[in-house]
């Protein structure tokens, strides 16, 4: 069985002390590949290094966080760019919209999303979308590429089913994380009823680890945890469920092999 953590943080400082115990545990659990999303311009160092330190099993990306974008012109925006054209990078983000934590910032956000938007299309690089009560700013904001060839996943997915069959239907994937194991979790109610050639799994690392490690630090080899639940949603194996999600991971993320 082969599992893939589709957006793991194990870059930052929770981290520090145990990351070389984290992969190990992680391939203990047949979690052979991990992508970082990156947060804002000061862990990118960090994230490159991790790859380079695990070759094969940490794909670094780059972007900026939604609830960091504020503290960036776009002139410091551009210093993504010239990452992009030094280093080898899986996706563009973390990208996005959130309107949970700020809605004062709505203008920067977007301006900021479009930016990394037009750097998906220019590279050719999916992009990893972050939209918290902002669904159809998002939406709005992607609608201006509707033509453009546009894909990703929209992580940590917390949508009705409506709105994730319109995610789907733009191109886009369902990322699945920990928090569906919640027994607060309304997606566990129709996720089953959602196409699972648009699914994978992520865990958000080092947040909303699953049950029952909920409120501990999360890591990416508690994906099979994840994986083992979103199987039963699904009524099939836990190893039926890895070959398909690996599957499309592979499909979206290109560049891993």
């Amino acid at each position: 069985m082969i599992l893939i953590d589709s957006h793991a943080h194990i870059y930052t400082d929770d981290f520090d002390n145990d990351i070389d115990l984290v992969i190990n545990r992680a391939i203990n659990q047949d979690v052979n590949k991990i992508i970082l999303p990156n947060i804002d311009l000061t862990t990118i160092d960090k994230n490159i290094k991790l790859g380079t330190k695990y070759p094969n099993i940490c794909y670094p990306c780059i972007g900026i966080h939604p609830c960091d974008i504020k503290n960036y012109s776009l002139d410091e925006l551009r210093k993504l760019e010239d990452y992009i054209q030094k280093y080898h990078f899986t996706a563009i983000g973390e990208t996005g919209i959130d309107l949970y934590h700020d809605k004062t910032t709505i203008n920067e956000q977007i301006e900021g999303f479009r930016f990394q938007i037009e750097l998906s299309l220019k590279y050719k690089l999916p992009l990893i979308i972050h939209t918290r009560d902002s669904f159809s700013e998002t939406m709005a904001a992607l609608d201006k590429y509707s033509n453009e060839n546009l894909t990703g996943v929209f992580h940590c997915f917390s949508c009705t089913y409506e709105e994730g069959l319109e995610i789907i239907n733009r191109g886009f994937y369902l990322g699945i994380a920990g928090n569906i194991t919640y027994k607060s979790s309304k997606q566990r109610d129709f996720l089953n009823k959602l196409p699972l050639d648009r699914i994978i799994l992520e865990t958000d690392a080092p947040y909303l680890a699953p049950v029952p490690h909920r409120g501990k630090r999360n890591e990416s080899s508690y994906i099979k945890i994840i994986a083992d639940f979103v199987s039963g949603l699904y009524g099939i194996t836990t190893e039926e469920l890895a070959s398909i999600t690996t599957d499309n991971c592979k499909k979206l993320f290109k560049t891993i092999s």
